[in-house]
């Protein structure tokens, strides 16, 4: 027997679960039949033959061990969960008919229509106050105005979301802020379940059911159903995994049950986009963030010509096998047009997916537009370039857009392709552009750097080996560099020459820099350091660099009075190094340090840990 194993059947032997008995299941009243479970010792009759619970079965799964948790009263008036680790044959299957029995499933497992609840009605009063509430969300009184009809019929959701507006009103840790969400926990406590019946119905839960296994003595674990609420006093977001059975037989169920939902993530590869074209539901999703299945192409078409994505603002798809067809059935769907936000990043959309995007006028309000990894040569890069629709874009990621294709190794993106960029219509109002790993070479870089980036506030290029000390300088050289608030240039051989030129520069607003792995010795860091041009540094990556105690003294007295984050990991600082940081006069807003325990040894560690704590130091 495995220790897993082992550790699970203590923790049941400790809760007095083996040996399961028939019950009589009911929730609220409803009867969801008579199964085989774990004694409820807990219960306040041990011996009744009904046993009421407060939510149908959740299932999980690690490894090959198979669990059930739900919520039931305890004696105390209480909730307590219940954990289930079957582990006989017998039991897995008396486990499996009360999940598939309680959901209203087959046997074996699959949708079952006949035995699926009505959905919950609505009078078109209420209807009328969610309308309300959708068409000015920012606004408190369609908000309150629900909660005073809910109120009125006796539904305590409804003194819920008033309390909720009225906390916001107070800052945190105020005694009248304080005194309102002591009141409103009670109201959860007392109530909170019932609100998210229809949710919890279709396997979602609000809570941390794992909590138990790191201390099954005295685990705090239950359902929570006020994580799901904001400041809003709403459900505004939601998380769907594969243990749920909300697609897509269960879709119309979730969105009753949470009629403000906006942010949608689903993570579950049954299913694909065309799963999710014909639910009228998705109207009201604003962000959708999916991990599903690939599908084919001919997928997409459907997802595209869908009526129902018309509020959709940002569309989030990485890591989905879209394809160029895909993405050409993507830049002909009419709702593209009032999305702000499109991330295709690992898609595989190719440079015919790209052209397919420039090429439509769909893409004309698109801001943010991911494309790392997708397989893209200059040609791809620059019809995007060219693209006479993409003017709204301020933010581009065409980072590790290269393809290994029959063994040769493919050349980068070329001058000629930064060039195209530089030119492009969107180039004066992109102020984020992310180019990591993509090959590129002093001569693009020069290319780059006399592009027309004028609003240009951070800039990344990770991992391009080839630019060397030539490349990177010609970028720090650059016209608008000056004005970035951000630069990421980890693992582009840099070297000291690069810091020099950085320094040279004076006063930037630079507030972020990451020079990871680029040659740097203790007289670049100093140099860095003790410039202008780290004046305002608020977060220094400097990790897998060569200097040692001498720059790291250099840092703790130099004037980074802004500093709140430090990464020297595998920097070899020694307990000198280290103990200069401690003493530092002007690191008074560190907020974390990374640093190695081999590289700082004992001493250096108690000295940094004593200044500024394990919260702020990691010591790996």
């Amino acid at each position: 027997m495995g220790l897993y194993r082992w550790a699970l059947l203590k923790i049941a032997g400790f809760m007095g679960m083996l040996k399961p008995r028939r019950y009589r299941v009911t929730l609220f009243g409803e009867s969801l039949g008579t199964y085989f479970l774990p004694r409820g010792h807990h219960m306040a009759n041990p011996t009744a033959e009904d046993r009421p619970v407060l939510c149908r079965p959740f299932r999980s799964s690690l490894g090959e061990n198979y669990h059930l948790y739900w919520l039931e009263p305890n004696q105390e008036g209480g909730a307590k969960f219940l954990h289930w680790y079957p582990e006989t044959p017998t039991d897995r299957d008396a486990a499996d008919r009360f999940y598939h029995g309680a959901h209203g499933l087959r046997p074996d497992g699959t949708f079952d229509p006949s035995k699926q609840l009505p959905l919950p009605s609505r009078t078109t009063e209420e209807l009328r106050l969610i309308a309300a509430v959708r068409a000015n969300r920012d606004a408190a009184q369609p908000y309150l105005d629900y909660a005073k009809w809910l109120s009125a019929k006796n539904d305590s959701y409804g003194e819920y979301i008033r309390l909720t507006w009225e906390i916001e009103r107070f800052r945190e840790g105020t005694p009248e802020r304080e005194k309102l969400e002591e009141r409103r926990f009670k109201v959860v406590q007392k109530h909170g379940v019932k609100w998210v019946v229809s949710l919890t119905d279709v396997g979602l839960f609000p809570g941390f059911p794992w909590a138990h296994l790191h201390d099954p003595l005295f685990s705090d674990d239950t359902l929570i159903p006020d994580l799901w609420y904001g400041k809003k006093g709403v459900i505004e977001e939601l998380d769907i995994d594969s243990d749920a059975h909300v697609f897509p037989h269960n879709a119309a169920r979730m969105f009753a049950g949470a009629p403000f939902l906006r942010k949608l993530s689903v993570n579950n590869l049954d299913i694909t986009v065309a799963t999710l074209a014909p639910l009228p539901g998705m109207a009201q999703i604003e962000h959708l963030d999916l991990s599903i299945g690939g599908g084919t192409p001919d997928d997409y078409r459907p997802f595209a010509e869908s009526p129902h994505f018309g509020n959709l603002r940002e569309l989030k798809l990485m890591g989905m096998t879209v394809g160029a067809e895909g993405a050409d059935h993507l830049s002909r769907a009419a709702w593209l047009a009032n999305v702000r936000a499109l991330d295709l990043g690992a898609c595989a959309i190719t440079d015919d997916g790209a052209d397919a995007l420039a090429a439509s006028p769909n893409v004309a309000n698109l801001g943010t537009l991911l494309l790392a990894n997708n397989q893209l040569t200059d040609r791809g890069v620059t019809a995007l370039a060219q693209s006479p629709h993409l003017t709204s874009l301020t933010e581009l990621n065409l980072s590790g857009s290269y393809q290994i294709d029959d063994g040769l190794p493919w050349p980068g993106f070329s001058a000629a392709a930064m060039t195209a960029l530089g030119n492009a219509v969107f180039a004066r109002g992109l102020k984020s552009f992310a180019l990591d790993h993509n090959l590129l070479t002093a001569e693009a870089a020069q290319a780059l750097a006399a592009g027309q980036f004028s609003s240009l506030r951070a800039l990344s290029i990770n991992n391009n080996v080839p630019l060397a000390a030539a490349g990177v300088t010609a970028l720090v050289g650059a016209a608008w560099f000056r004005q970035l608030e951000a630069f990421s240039a980890a693992s582009t051989h840099g070297t000291d020459a690069t810091v020099s030129a950085l320094a040279a520069l004076g006063f930037i607003p630079l507030r972020t820099l990451d020079l990871t792995d680029n040659d740097l010795t203790d007289a670049g860091v100093t140099a860095l350091v003790r410039s202008n041009a780290a004046s305002k540094l608020v977060k220094l990556t400097l990790s897998y660099n060569p200097f040692g105690a001498s720059g790291a003294k250099a840092i703790a007295d130099s004037p980074l009075g802004e500093l709140e984050e430090l990464d020297l990991a595998n920097v070899k600082i020694g307990p000198a190094g280290a103990k200069a940081l401690a003493a530092s006069p002007h690191l008074k807003k560190l907020k974390r340090l990374v640093v190695m325990d081999e590289s700082v040894g004992l001493a250096g560690r108690e000295a940094l840990m004593k200044r500024f704590t394990d919260q702020v130091v990691s010591c790996y």
